[in-house]
């Protein structure tokens, strides 16, 4: 069997050496990490991690020049995940410390957790834990890392941001 060449997108920002350690744990073999937009192109697969603010990963991608072929990539239809603050980077724009465009790739917009639900409970922020997870439209996951999660099943949450 051939190996699948997964590209780790380095932007200075993130948990490069957790994220690979995981996908070799999982089986990855051709694990690259880089920070050149022309590596992309070779990727089988591209993982977009990340740790820390919004507007510090754009940055990073953008001072590397990043940022057109992470869209590319993606409009190609190839596989692309976002970890963390890399999925928040997908949409269109994030209100994390101010208002900052994202990639686009996914519209819409990233926003703080409210502190308090709409019947005015307060709320846990950062939420952290293990918590079941409903999709209104499971058509939606067709083709993605989660086509094959049960329905209602608990998923590991950690985020202050949505």
């Amino acid at each position: 069997m051939m190996s699948r060449r997964i590209l780790i997108v380095d932007y200075g920002v993130g948990n490069l050496y957790s994220v690979r350690r995981a996908v070799e744990m999982a089986g990855g073999e051709d694990v690259v990490l880089s920070a050149d937009p022309r590596a992309l192109a070779s990727a089988d697969a591209v993982i977009l991690p990340g740790v820390g603010a919004f507007s510090d990963g754009m940055q990073g991608l953008r001072e590397r020049g990043l940022i057109e072929p992470i869209v590319a990539y993606a409009q190609a239809g190839k596989p692309l995940l976002g970890i963390c603050l890399g999925m928040q980077m997908l949409a269109s724009v994030s209100e994390e410390f101010g208002t900052h465009e994202g990639l686009n790739v996914i519209p819409g917009e990233v926003k703080a957790i409210p502190r308090t639900s709409s019947q005015g409970q307060a709320l846990k922020v950062p939420f952290i834990g293990w918590t079941a997870v409903t999709v209104d439209n499971p058509a939606t996951l067709v083709g993605s890392c989660l086509e094959a999660h049960p329905a209602h099943a608990a998923l590991y949450l950690v985020h202050s941001f949505h």
